[in-house]
């Protein structure tokens, strides 16, 4: 009886491990397209010079959370061609 009793209570941490690990997998999946399609964006932005471009290019791949997140909201609309 003890053994049944040990576990049911694995399996409740093995669901529960399974969730977070699911979750954690989905927002790095999401953070992994978040991220390149920043860089894609930045390629083929028309807004800026090519140096432009690569200082952008160089921020997202230096601070790959805050730089997606950067350019999306403040880089993409902004015009700052040579």
């Amino acid at each position: 009886m003890r053994t049944l009793l040990a576990n049911e209570g694995d399996l409740g941490g093995q669901i529960a491990g399974w969730s977070l690990l699911s979750v954690v997998l989905a927002i790095g999946v999401a953070a992994l397209v978040i991220y390149i399609a920043a860089l894609v964006g930045i390629v083929r932005s028309e807004n800026y010079a090519p140096g432009g471009k690569a200082i952008w290019a160089l921020a997202v791949l230096a601070f790959p959370f805050l730089g997606p997140l950067f350019w999306f909201v403040w880089g993409k609309n902004s015009r700052f061609t040579a």
